[in-house]
């Protein structure tokens, strides 16, 4: 996964730059947890995909308590908001965290992802995959999702990545 958060990375958009800071880099175990800072150098959406250590893939925004996700340029974002926690869980190791603003609002239907409580599990390894052959090649990859134009209308995909790395450890 690292791989492919690198390439969505690559594929951002010049001037859309965005800064993502954990308030800690190791987190320790059921008794830490995860928050950060996004700062973006335009107006747009918010996305938070989270590849834990476990070795799954969960949407944490937008989600179905917080809905879209606005961010404006140059106002940091400290995330979460209260009465959310994310809790850390292990097992311990890397845990990468990619980050997007995008000028539209992102759409992950296409990936087929499963509900888990307000949160989306996004697929991974063979069966990510499998849905991203099926999908049209273009050149931001498929876990980014696409961006959701205006009616009758077509959009580019702007947008601006970063991308984070916290450990679990015991």
């Amino acid at each position: 996964m690292a791989a492919l958060y690198e390439r969505i990375l690559q594929a951002q958009s010049p001037g859309y730059d965005i800064e993502a800071v954990p308030n800690k880099t190791a987190l320790r175990i059921k008794r830490d947890e995860l928050s950060f800072t996004v700062t973006s150098q335009r107006d747009g959406y918010l996305s938070v995909q989270l590849y834990g250590s476990d070795g799954e893939a969960m949407l944490l925004y937008p989600n179905g308590k917080s809905g879209a996700m606005k961010i404006r340029a140059g106002q940091p974002l400290k995330l979460p908001k209260a009465p959310v926690v994310f809790n850390t869980v292990g097992p311990a190791g890397p845990n990468l965290l990619l980050v997007m603003v995008s000028a539209h609002e992102r759409d992950y239907s296409a990936l087929q992802p499963r509900s888990d409580g307000p949160y989306r599990i996004l697929p991974t390894g063979e069966r990510a995959q499998r849905i991203a052959a099926a999908l049209p090649q273009g050149p931001v990859p498929a876990q980014a999702g696409v961006p959701i134009c205006p009616a009758g209308s077509t959009c580019t995909d702007d947008y601006g990545a970063a991308i984070m790395r916290v450990d679990a450890v015991n």
